[in-house]
C-alpha cells in the first residue's frame, strides 16, 4: 500500500514539476514578446494567438479604430500566428510599406500557405511586371465586352431561381452565383475530361480551407482543401500540360510581346504567359494559378453583392434613388440589360463604392520587411510582418475626418458606423462631388498591387444588383441580428439563419 502511495506522490511531483516548467516557459515567451523596439502595443498576450480572437469577435473597423486610439498610427501586436506591425498612416504606407525595394509581398496564415505554396509572381521584379502586363490585357474592356452575354445568362439563371421560393440564404446564393461566374466565364480553366460540377466542388472546398484553422485532421476544412487541391492536380494534369504546350507554341510563333498585348487572352493564359520567361511551369503551379483565378473571380463579387444588398435593404433613401436611376436606364436602353446600360448606372456605381468603403472586400495588404524600416521614429526589424489595414485608412480619410482621429472620443466615427448610424454612414452622394469624395479609398489596394479586376468586379456586381432590384423588393427577415452578429474577418460570414433575404416580385407590390 505504501508503495502505491509513494508511486502516486512521485507521479504528482513530476506533474507539478512539468506544469511549473510549462508555466515558466509560457511566461518567458510572453515576456520575450514585450516590445524592445519602442513600438507601442497590447501586452501581455498569449503567444501566437495574441489579438487574433479579439479580431474575429470584434468587427475589424472597431478593433483597428480602438487600437489606433490606444496606441497611435503604428503599433505592434501578435496576430494570425505572427508578431505584427500595424501601420495606420497613409503617408508611411506610400513611402515605406508599398516600397517594393524595402518590403516583399506576403500572405500570413498556415492554411493559406499550405494550399498556395508559390507566389513569386506577386513579388516585385520582372516576373511581376510581366504578369501584371498580361493580366491587364486579359481583364481589359475587350474581355468584358466579349464575355458579357455569358455573364448575363448566368445572372439571369440565378436571379430567376432566387425568387421561386420568395427567400434565399444570401451568403449561400451569392456564393453559388459568384462561383458560376468565376468558373464558367472568368477563370480560364478548361477541361474536356473532368465534370464541371465536380471541379467547382473542389474549388469550393479549397476556398473554404484557405483561412481555416491550421488543423489537418481528417474532415477538417484544411484537410479537405489539401485533398481537393491534390485531386485537381490529378484531374487537370493532361489539360494543363496541353494548354502549356499550346501556349509555348504560340510564343515561339508570335513572340511574347505580341501575345502579351493580345486582347483574346483569357485569365488562365495570362497567368501562365506572364511567368513563362522566368520559370519552368509545372502542373502544380498551373493549378495554384487556377485557384488564384477562382479566388479573385469569386470572393470579391460575392462580397459586393452581399454587402450592398444588405445595406440597401435597410436604407430606403438610397434604394429609392437606385430604383429611380434604373427607371431612367430602362427608358434609355430598354429592359434588356447590356454593357452600355450597366455603364450608365452612375448612382449604382457610387452606391457600390460607398458600400465597399464601409465594409471593404479586402482587409488590406501584408508585407514582410526585407530590411530595417524607419516608421514614425521607430525602427521595425527586417523580417517583420506589416499590415496596412483598409478599414482604419477609411476611418482616417482626410475628406471625411472632422477631427475624430485627434479627439479623445473613442467612438467609431459616424461616417464609418454603419451598424448604429446607417443613414449618416451610407451616403453614396459623397462620391458625386470632388469636395466630399473620399480620398483614401483603398478597397482594391494601391500602387503596383492595385487589383487588376476592380472594374470587372464593379461591372459584375452592378449587373447582379440591377437584375435583382428591377425584379424584386428586398428585405431581411431580421436585419438587426444579421448586422450585429456579422463576422467581417475575413468575412462576410453571417451567423446561421440571420441572412435570409425575402424577395417579393415587384409585379405583386
Amino acid at each position: 500500500m505504501m508503495d502505491v502511495i509513494a508511486s502516486i506522490l512521485g507521479s504528482l511531483s513530476l506533474l507539478v514539476i512539468a506544469l511549473t516548467a510549462a508555466a515558466v516557459a509560457l511566461v518567458g515567451v510572453i515576456i520575450s514578446q514585450r516590445s524592445t523596439d519602442g513600438v507601442p502595443g497590447p501586452w501581455p498576450q498569449l503567444p501566437i494567438v495574441g489579438d487574433t480572437i479579439t479580431l474575429f469577435k470584434e468587427k475589424p473597423v472597431s478593433y483597428f479604430w480602438r487600437r489606433f486610439k490606444q496606441y497611435g498610427p503604428v503599433f505592434k501586436t501578435s496576430m494570425l500566428g505572427y508578431p505584427m506591425y500595424i501601420i495606420c498612416d497613409a503617408r508611411y504606407i506610400q513611402k515605406v510599406v508599398l516600397k517594393d525595394d524595402a518590403v516583399e509581398f506576403f500572405v500570413p496564415g498556415t492554411a493559406f500557405q499550405k494550399i498556395i505554396t508559390n507566389w513569386e509572381h506577386m513579388k516585385a521584379g520582372g516576373e511581376h511586371l510581366a504578369w501584371r502586363r498580361c493580366m491587364t490585357t486579359a481583364l481589359g474592356p475587350a474581355f468584358l465586352e466579349r464575355v458579357f452575354p455569358k455573364l448575363m445568362e448566368i445572372v439571369e439563371r440565378h436571379v430567376a431561381a432566387w425568387g421561386k421560393d420568395g427567400a434565399v440564404v444570401l451568403s449561400q446564393s451569392s456564393s453559388a452565383l459568384a462561383l458560376d461566374l468565376g468558373f464558367e466565364v472568368l477563370s480560364g480553366v478548361k477541361s474536356s475530361r473532368a465534370d464541371p460540377i465536380w471541379l467547382k466542388e473542389r474549388f469550393l472546398d479549397i476556398n473554404k480551407g484557405l483561412y481555416a484553422p491550421p488543423i489537418t485532421l481528417p474532415g477538417t476544412p484544411l484537410a479537405k482543401a489539401i485533398r481537393s487541391k491534390r485531386e485537381l492536380e490529378e484531374a487537370l494534369q493532361q489539360d494543363m500540360l496541353e494548354q502549356l504546350e499550346e501556349l509555348k507554341q504560340k510564343v515561339a510563333k508570335e513572340g511574347f510581346e505580341a501575345l502579351a498585348d493580345n486582347k483574346e487572352l483569357d485569365m488562365m493564359q495570362a497567368q501562365l504567359l506572364g511567368s513563362m520567361p522566368y520559370r519552368q511551369l509545372d502542373v502544380r503551379t498551373c493549378v495554384e494559378r487556377a485557384i488564384g483565378n477562382m479566388i479573385a473571380a469569386t470572393d470579391t463579387t460575392r462580397h459586393i453583392i452581399f454587402i450592398t444588398l444588405m445595406l440597401l435593404s435597410e436604407c430606403s433613401r438610397v434604394l429609392s434613388k437606385v430604383l429611380e436611376e434604373q427607371d431612367k436606364v430602362v427608358k434609355e436602353f430598354g429592359e434588356q440589360l447590356n454593357l452600355k446600360a450597366v455603364n450608365a448606372m452612375t448612382y449604382l456605381d457610387v452606391t457600390v463604392k460607398e458600400a465597399m468603403r464601409l465594409m471593404p472586400a479586402a482587409n488590406g495588404g501584408f508585407r514582410r520587411a526585407k530590411q530595417p524600416l524607419e516608421v514614425l521614429g521607430h525602427t521595425i526589424p527586417a523580417g517583420s510582418v506589416l499590415w496596412w489595414n483598409v478599414q482604419i485608412l477609411h476611418c482616417l480619410d482626410p475628406a471625411l475626418d472632422r477631427g475624430y482621429s485627434t479627439s479623445g472620443n473613442t467612438a467609431l466615427p459616424p461616417y464609418m458606423d454603419w451598424e448604429n448610424q446607417l443613414d449618416e454612414a451610407f451616403q453614396p452622394e459623397r462620391w458625386q462631388s470632388e469636395e466630399t469624395k473620399p480620398k483614401a479609398y483603398v478597397t482594391f489596394g494601391g500602387g503596383s498591387h492595385l487589383c487588376l479586376g476592380m472594374n470587372l468586379a464593379y461591372a459584375e456586381a452592378k449587373l447582379v444588383l440591377a437584375s435583382v432590384l428591377r425584379r424584386y423588393t428586398i428585405s431581411f427577415k431580421d436585419y438587426k441580428t444579421l448586422a450585429s452578429k456579422l463576422q467581417m474577418f475575413p468575412g462576410p460570414y453571417p451567423a446561421a439563419g440571420t441572412d435570409i433575404l425575402l424577395l417579393t416580385p415587384r409585379s405583386k407590390v
